[in-house]
């Protein structure tokens, strides 16, 4: 990062610590790169049918401009790591929402392009 990078954050920070969403809006794009490879990293293999990185990265933003007050709140912390931090939370959320129910758990999911057991028939899929 450059020193005009360095200034220019901080100035984003201090207009999103007054609450800007359009500060939010400019660090997120800074930082889109790097939380997509947390989230990338993060999610569970079950959910990425169902999920992708940039589904959880809008989840994650609607979070953040919800929790802007918080930001104010804790002057010691850098815009990334905040952003970071509710993108963690958005996966954990996300996780309990998709996995931890019974309703319709995604680990039980079958995929349909491919068939689960060569002797399956259509007439034992059907029963």
């Amino acid at each position: 990062m450059t020193g005009d990078s360095n200034i220019e954050i901080a100035e984003l920070e201090l207009r999103l610590r007054g609450g800007d969403t359009q500060a939010l809006a400019e660090l997120f794009s800074r930082e889109r790169e790097r939380l997509w490879r947390v989230i990338h990293f993060r999610l569970a293999e079950p959910l990425r049918g169902r999920l992708g990185p940039d589904d959880v990265l809008q989840e994650a933003f609607l979070a953040a401009s919800q929790r802007l007050k918080h930001y104010a709140d804790s002057p010691a912390t850098s815009s990334f790591i905040w952003l970071r931090m509710i993108v963690n939370q958005t996966l954990v959320d996300l996780h309990r929402q998709h996995l931890g129910t019974q309703r319709r758990d995604a680990a039980r999911e079958v995929s349909l392009d491919g068939v689960p057991y060569a002797q399956a028939t259509s007439a034992s899929v059907a029963i």
